[in-house]
Order: structure tokens, then sequence, then C-alpha cells
């Protein structure tokens, strides 16, 4: 443990043990806990550098300031604020953060990963994902187990996975090599869907609906947007679109589609039904 600090001697680092483990904890001055104290040059800083077991679980409450964590496999519960939040080679964890990035790559159980404002990226989880973000990108790439992702004003990412319920508001939504089922609900924002192994659920305003390589029914419905599918192996094809084009080719089941205002334009190589 490693600590910095000018005003050293008003700050008490607390390190109490119990039966469940090791408890720390720093204790301001109260006048530092005050946005407005007497003292016009008062300045600190805390450091922990904390080597612990890799199996042992963790929990860790910090603000202004950024969190690194590697090799800890027990379960982890994180939240922090004002810094970045970035995590390697962990086990089951609930990840949260406010005002600031969060990088997870790897995980060998469940992920539950929360931000306020800033950047989502999570890598190679192997057991399920939930990812919360309201003002943020979210990148989500190799999730064995299902995906669901609640997004809010930035673009959706996610790039394998074994299923996928994707919400968001004002932002794009690039979905790929999903093995099962697909669900996404977006307002303002293009939807591209590609090699989806399972059922495909689409519903969008003001913005493109683009799918491709469907294994699965797919049922569409947008509004102020054109539609483009191709490569649709699954037993029927649904679509329900308002003012904007319906393109499709290459569907092999059974097509029931409708448009207002605008055009159908259909073709077919795999003998489908229309």
């Amino acid at each position: 443990m490693r600590k910095r600090n000018p005003s050293r001697k008003k700050i008490k680092i607390e390190v109490q043990q119990t039966g469940e483990g090791v408890r720390i904890k720093t204790i301001y001055p109260d006048e530092e806990k005050s946005w407005f104290h007497s003292s016009k040059h008062s300045s600190w800083s805390v450091s922990y550098d904390i080597g612990m077991p890799a199996e042992a679980p963790v929990t860790v409450r910090n603000s202004f300031g950024s969190v690194d964590v590697a090799g800890v496999h027990g379960a982890a519960d994180i939240e922090n604020g004002y810094g970045t939040l970035i995590v390697r080679d962990a086990g089951t964890g609930r990840w949260t953060n406010a005002f600031g990035s969060i990088e997870l790559n790897g995980a060998a159980g469940n992920v539950f990963v929360s931000d306020n404002n800033g950047s989502v990226q999570v890598a190679d989880v192997k057991g399920t994902l939930e990812v919360r973000n309201r003002f943020g990108s979210i990148t989500a790439r190799n999730i064995q187990g299902a995906a669901t992702i609640t997004g809010g004003n930035g673009t959706v990412t996610l790039l394998d996975a074994a299923s996928a319920n994707i919400t968001t508001s004002f932002g794009s939504v690039d979905a790929r090599n999903i093995r099962g089922d697909l669900s996404v609900r977006d307002n303002n924002g293009n939807v591209e869907i590609s090699s989806i192994g399972g059922a495909v659920d689409v519903t969008s305003s003001f913005g493109n609906v683009t799918f491709s390589d469907v294994r699965g029914h797919v049922n569409c419905t947008t509004n102020n947007g054109r539609v483009k599918g191709s490569s649709v192996t699954g037993a029927s094809v649904t679509i329900r679109d308002s003012f904007g084009n319906i393109e499709l080719d290459t569907v092999s089941g059974a097509l029931d589609a409708e448009t207002s205002m605008e055009k159908f334009m259909y073709a077919t190589r795999a003998g489908a039904s229309r």
C-alpha cells in the first residue's frame, strides 16, 4: 500500500481485520468533506496498491480517481466515479462507474456493467453479460452467454454472443455473429444485423434497418427508414414499414411485407413465396 499526500497528517487510513476479511477505509478531515471549507490551499490525495489472493472476493467504493483491477477471480463489486475503471482477467463481477470509461477484458463468470457518462468496452466474457450506459458508446465482443445491453446516447456494437437483447435511443446498433436469437429496440439510429443463428425481432424509428444471413424468423417494424434484407433462410419474414423503401433478396420462407408512401422491391433466388 502506497500513500501520497501533501497534507497527510490530516488524513487517516483505517485498516480493520474482521472475520470476513480486511477492510481499508480513507478518513478525510472534516473540513475536506465540504466544498466550502476555510482553507484556500488545501490539497490531498491517496493511492492504494493492494495485493490479495486471486480467489478472494473484493469490494471497492471510490470517488475522484481511477481503479485498475487485474487477476481477481473471486466475486467483485466495484463502484467508481470521476475516473477510468479498468479490469483484466476477472471472475464474476459487478462493475459500476460514473463520469469515466469502463474497460473489461476477460471474465470467467457472469458480468454486470453500468456507466453513466463514459464509453464501455467489454471483451471475452465466459458467462452472461448485462450492460447499462446512458451517455456513451458500448462495444462488446466474444460473449459466450447471453448479452443484454441497454444504451442511451451512443452507438452499440456487439460481435459474437450466444443471444442478445439490445435497447437504445439516439445511437446506431451493429450486431454480428449472434448464435441464437436477437432482439433490437432503437429509436433514432441505423440498425445493421448480420450472421444471426436464430430469430430476429427489430423495432426502429428514424433509422434504416439492414439484415443479412439470418437463419431464423425475421420480424421488423420500423418508421421513417429503409429496410434492406438478404439471405434469410428462416421460416418467414414479416416487415411493417412506414415512409421508407423495402428491398429484399434471397428469402427462403414465407414473406409478409407492407410499406406506406414508398416502394417495395423484391427478388429471390431461393424459391421463396410472396
